[in-house]
């Protein structure tokens, strides 16, 4: 219960994504094949779009594929968003927050949709030279080690510099007490 509330990487859970990713469609590969084989069908020059049509007629009869096949698409969703984040591309950021808008709604976290919403649409009518100001000063910045990491990620990582320091709120004449000591003084 302690790891379920707080584990100890949070970031565990991006490094593993991708390989149970591609565990998940490994597995609907290798079920296809057999499906195909008892069928005596040839299983030669089965495509992606095989193996994704017969994700989707799983999925159809069974709620549990479904919820895989969900898990499947917001996992690639996330993905995307890493490697906008990554390359510092605004075109790849705007597909992966399209597709991450319908699961912010589906999910009932409904303030987000709204803010999902006014930014599409301002992209959508936002000039050249407006998208290449975000794309190239606003989407990210640079960590100290070279490392482009989303705005957002950026100012929340300076807040917790400035709070290690001051505490989470500063007043003049307070300091923050050293968490090894007992008293208050």
């Amino acid at each position: 219960m302690n790891w379920g509330f707080s584990p100890g990487d949070p970031n565990q859970v991006d490094d593993e994504m991708i390989w149970y990713h591609f565990a998940l469609i490994s597995a609907t590969i290798h079920s296809l094949h057999e499906e195909l084989e008892n069928a005596y069908e040839s299983t030669a020059g089965i495509s992606d779009d095989d193996d994704h049509i017969f994700m989707l007629q799983k999925a159809k009869g069974c709620t549990v594929t479904q919820s895989v096949l969900n898990e499947m698409r917001y996992a690639e969703v996330i993905l995307l968003l890493h490697q906008a984040e990554e390359t510092c591309d605004a075109e790849k950021f705007v597909t992966g927050l399209k597709f991450a808008t319908i699961l912010i709604t589906t999910t009932y976290a409904t303030k987000y949709t709204y803010i999902h919403a006014k930014f599409l649409m301002w992209w959508y009518w936002a000039s050249d030279a407006e998208k290449t100001i975000f794309d190239k000063i606003v989407l990210t910045k640079k960590t100290v080690k070279g490392k482009n990491i989303f705005t957002a990620r950026f100012v929340e990582r300076m807040l917790w510099d400035i709070r290690d320091v001051v505490g989470k709120h500063h007043r003049v004449g307070t300091k923050k007490v050293s968490l090894g000591s007992n008293s208050a003084g």
